[in-house]
């Protein structure tokens, strides 16, 4: 190959869309979005003499700059973002000189939208799959987050305000500040490096979610399915780049509101098709048994209120006789289980 032949390939793996869509002025731009909507709403949504609801990675920022520059801190905050996402995309466009294409923009959401239905189902199974095995751990259904009262404007803006700032805050700086910290400190290759960020930073994304009055009750199917998300989101902005984390983290979030995720565990003797289900897989085990004994031995609800209850909560559809068939099968073994102790009571000796 002659030199001038070399910077052919070069260039275009630099023009490549893999490529641009991790730079700074296509990650840095396509992320303004996510900021400008989370503010506005932040903004419409705030009451005056009310304490502002904000996403937690955003309040803990500002928090950090109010301590050092008092009440300006939160101004000083946004400025500071602002300044240094133009100066790197500035910077970006210098170096590159290339024009800004719209259409790598679309094939960035595109593929965020794609990696949000992914992520969905791919770490709700594993979920499902892993707490299989780890089930008489968790003994209590898992209770729903307070986020789940608030009005749709309120979650629309956390979920745009998670993409962003969780992404700033846990991606930008905590796994990229791990990272250089293993390689430093421990010695570490790029990729173990990587790794071992990756795993510390899922661990303190998912222990973060349990802090604070909007804090969930900590379970640990929550906590794990927390966990591998923040390895995913780690894997993702270290391969695919800010800008794409952050809008599949927002996307990710609000799927989660419509399509909660598939659970993948089936109670015996039962077996209902299994359909979507709570966005974190609940304790179906306890569900069913707490239905089932309102069933039987004395029956205190109807097999039709139970039907609905269990179509409610566990996305259960029920053929008609099923329930009838469950509990006539239970009396059965519990009149056997009662004649045998009335036949050993009889077999007792006597004075």
């Amino acid at each position: 190959m002659s030199p001038a032949a070399v910077p052919g390939p070069a260039i275009a793996r630099r023009n490549s869309y893999f490529a641009m869509s991790r730079s700074h002025r296509y990650s840095i731009l396509f992320a303004l979005p996510l900021l400008l909507g989370y503010e506005a709403l932040a903004a419409l949504l705030s009451q005056p003499g009310k304490g502002e609801l904000r996403n937690g990675a955003d309040a803990l920022l500002r928090s950090a700059f109010t301590m050092v520059a008092g009440v300006h801190g939160s101004a000083i905050f946004m400025a500071a973002i602002i300044l240094i996402g133009i100066a790197l995309v500035v910077r970006d466009m210098r170096a590159s000189k290339d024009r800004i294409r719209a259409v790598v923009f679309v094939q960035m959401l595109a593929e965020s939208a794609v990696l949000a239905l992914a992520f969905g189902f791919v770490i709700g199974i594993t979920t499902a799959k892993l707490l299989g095995s780890l089930h008489a751990l968790s003994t209590s259904a898992l209770a729903l987050s307070p986020l789940t009262q608030t009005s749709w404007p309120t979650r629309l803006m956390l979920s745009l305000g998670a993409g962003l700032y969780e992404e700033l805050f846990f991606r930008v700086l905590l796994v990229s500040g791990l990272a250089a910290g293993a390689r430093v400190v421990l010695g570490l290759g790029k990729r173990g490096s990587g790794i071992l960020a990756a795993i510390v930073g899922a661990f303190i994304f998912s222990a973060f979610h349990y802090i604070g009055p909007y804090g969930d009750p900590l379970q640990l199917q929550s906590f794990v399915f927390r966990m591998l998300s923040g390895l995913a989101f780690s894997a993702l902005y270290l391969v695919r780049g800010f800008g794409i984390a952050a809008w599949t983290h927002a996307l990710y979030d609000l799927l989660n509101m419509w399509f909660p995720v598939y659970e993948g565990w089936q109670p015996l003797p039962l077996q209902p098709s299994v359909v979507f289900g709570d966005p974190l897989p609940p304790d179906r085990n306890a569900i069913i048994q707490e239905v089932m004994a309102l069933l039987s031995p004395v029956q205190l609800v109807s097999r039709e209120w139970a039907a609905d209850y269990l179509a409610e909560k566990l996305g259960y559809d029920f053929p008609k006789d099923m329930l009838t068939k469950a509990a006539a099968e239970q009396q059965q073994m519990l009149d056997a289980e009662a004649q045998q102790i009335a036949a050993n009571a009889g077999q007792l000796p006597t004075d």
